[in-house]
């Protein structure tokens, strides 16, 4: 059996530092039934003598010393740089070990074939019969000794020679984060108190918490810290993680700044990275992110989603479009948690419609039917708005209105949308006209799902869309098909006006200046919504 002893050695002038102090408390406190030993050069037995003096560095003395610690007494042997996360015990289920075969670990990072095992952490049974075998090695050490020499190259060959009299831990259960990621985990474990996140430090574990971590401290007074945040914000031990490209957190009229306000504001730790940073998630309670349904968005949204994350989808909002935005945990426009027909027919929130009025402020006259044509309103061909839409490109859409016998009708392109030859145009096109203008000269608005049909509406044009969408979810529109589609160009139904300004309000009510997310209130009754206020 392995004895119930923990040992640790601390050699050089250097006083121990904190963060090792703690590292062992935190041994002893889910170890209650195991004796901590810390030692120093008393420890040193005889056959490890002669190597003690040529061994210069304070690492190599305490390969030495925790050889003749385990080799009088049995146990376990760790190095103070190593923060514990499970009991020795479940360590010990783990790999059955009852003390007959050595306990070693492979350690991440190292390619050097020499340099593959770590010398801890080590356990074994007082009478463990490969002491010969390291004791030959040894024998034939000759100083000037070689940094690894009397451990990480020592277990490497003692293995190699002799595989039965060891067993061998894969990296990720003790070495879990790499040299350049272990003192950042640290720096949120000290912040935090909370060990959830170390299960994301490395996949092979299959999100299973690891048994201790390494932080390659070496006797450093203070961990090492390589961290690649843009910005960090505010001091809880929540975290939220902002994904972003670099342009989002540089232009000020972006979102992401304010939206790391409010949350530390809220008591989060904010924390704004690059898309591509391997540890976007790593230490993340929250994510945010543009849209979250193309490319590397949608890859960190996946990501969180399998982790268990709440994630926050921003977007431009409905009014003053590039002053707004909408945040939402379950998704943008029409995939939003507040998007349910029975919450956009039902009354506005109070100061909803003086919302607003400040944000379109303009008449909003009763929607009506007029002589004209219909304006058909195009899109960007295979826009992620278009994800659950039967039709994904204008063409089609121009296709089918221009095929409608005795319908008159314009077409508009989007502004962003590129440029076609002349001979695939099917309906007029007037570019010359503002969307004001051709409202209030078209009989209807006819589109798949434009965010233009809200402008519409409130300019009093009825409006015909394909969905999904959220003027067809709250009522104020009426939805063609195919078929249907004939039948409703030649009479448009026309909402009735308190209907249009009530849903209107609701989307007023949903989108957010810089200035109020950086306040945090609205971000508190998103993250009451998503159930981790």
């Amino acid at each position: 059996m392995i004895p119930k002893l923990i040992h640790f050695v601390w050699v050089g002038e250097a006083p121990m530092p904190d963060w090792a102090a703690r590292n062992i408390e935190s041994f002893r406190a889910l170890n209650p039934g195991h004796q901590v030993l810390v030692h120093g050069g008393e420890a040193l037995t005889e056959p490890y003598r002669r190597l003690y003096a040529p061994a210069t560095a304070p690492s190599m003395q305490s390969d030495l010393l925790r050889l003749s610690a385990l080799r009088t007494h049995g146990g376990w042997y760790w190095d103070v740089d190593f923060v514990p996360f499970r009991p020795l015990a479940d360590l010990e289920l783990a790999y059955g070990l009852d003390g007959r075969t050595m306990f070693i670990s492979r350690q991440q990072g190292n390619r050097n074939p020499a340099w593959t095992h770590a010398a801890a952490p080590l356990a074994c049974g007082p009478e463990w019969p490969g002491w010969p075998l390291l004791d030959g090695i040894l024998a034939g050490r000759r100083p000037p000794l070689g940094y690894c020499d009397l451990g990480p190259r020592l277990f490497a060959e003692a293995a190699k020679a002799r595989p039965g009299l060891f067993t061998v831990a894969e990296p990720q259960w003790c070495f879990p984060a790499a040299i350049g990621q272990a003192g950042r985990a640290h720096e949120v474990l000290q912040a935090t108190g909370d060990v959830r996140h170390m299960r994301r430090l490395c996949r092979a574990t299959g999100g299973q918490l690891p048994f201790a971590m390494h932080l390659w401290a070496a006797n450093r007074p203070k961990i090492a810290v390589q961290d690649q945040a843009l910005a960090v914000a505010g001091g809880g031990r929540r975290r939220a993680v902002l994904g972003v490209i670099d342009q989002q957190w540089q232009e000020e009229w972006q979102p992401f700044r304010s939206i790391a306000a409010g949350l530390a504001r809220l008591g989060w730790t904010a924390e704004a990275r690059l898309l591509g940073d391997p540890d976007l998630l790593t230490y993340a309670d929250l994510l945010v992110v543009w849209n979250g349904r193309r490319s590397l968005y949608a890859d960190a949204v996946a990501r969180a989603r399998a982790l268990g994350l709440t994630v926050l989808h921003v977007e431009h909002g409905f009014f003053d479009r590039r002053r707004h935005h909408q945040v939402d945990h379950a998704g943008i426009l029409h995939w939003a948690g507040w998007a349910r027909p029975e919450a956009l027919r039902a009354t506005a929130p109070p100061g909803a419609v003086d919302r607003l009025r400040r944000v379109w402020p303009h008449s909003l006259p009763a929607p009506a039917r007029r002589r004209g044509p219909a304006l058909v309103v195009g899109q960007v061909d295979g826009d992620s708005q278009l994800d659950d839409c039967e039709v994904h490109f204008a063409t089609e859409l121009e296709r089918m209105v221009s095929r409608v016998p005795g319908v008159q009708a314009i077409f508009r392109d989007h502004p962003l949308a590129r440029p076609r030859p002349p001979h695939t145009l099917r309906l007029p096109r007037r570019p010359e006209a503002s969307l004001a203008d051709l409202a209030r000269e078209c009989s209807c608005a006819v589109m798949l799902n434009s965010n233009a049909g809200n402008e519409l509406l409130a300019m009093g044009a009825p409006v015909l869309a394909l969905g999904p969408a959220l003027y067809l979810a709250g009522g104020v529109a009426a939805q063609w098909t195919p078929a249907t589609l004939p039948e409703l160009l030649q009479a448009p139904p026309a909402p009735a006006r308190e209907a249009v300004v009530n849903y209107l309000a609701h989307l007023a009510d949903r989108q957010y200046s810089n200035e109020e997310l950086a306040a945090g209130t609205p971000l508190e009754r998103i993250l009451r919504e998503a159930g981790c206020a």
